[in-house]
């Protein structure tokens, strides 16, 4: 899953909010915290891995997930 980014969001606006630079503001703080969440939950998942001894499944999941953002 690839992070939501200001650009994205902003793409799907109709024409007239796009030119205000408040709105821009206000969708790339929004963005920012989504993302952090998403990294938040991340990390709480890995936490829950190393605490159950998965390592091995961490791994593959970072391996999936860096053959995902390159292809």
């Amino acid at each position: 899953m690839k992070d939501v980014t200001a650009e994205r969001v902003m793409q799907c606006l109709p024409g007239n909010p796009r030119s205000r630079p408040e709105v821009l503001k206000v969708i790339e703080a929004l963005v920012k915290a989504y993302n952090y969440k998403v990294f938040m939950l991340n990390n709480q998942v890995c936490g829950q891995l190393d605490r159950f001894g998965l390592t091995k499944i961490y791994f593959h999941k970072n391996i999936y997930y860096t053959h995902m953002m390159y292809s």
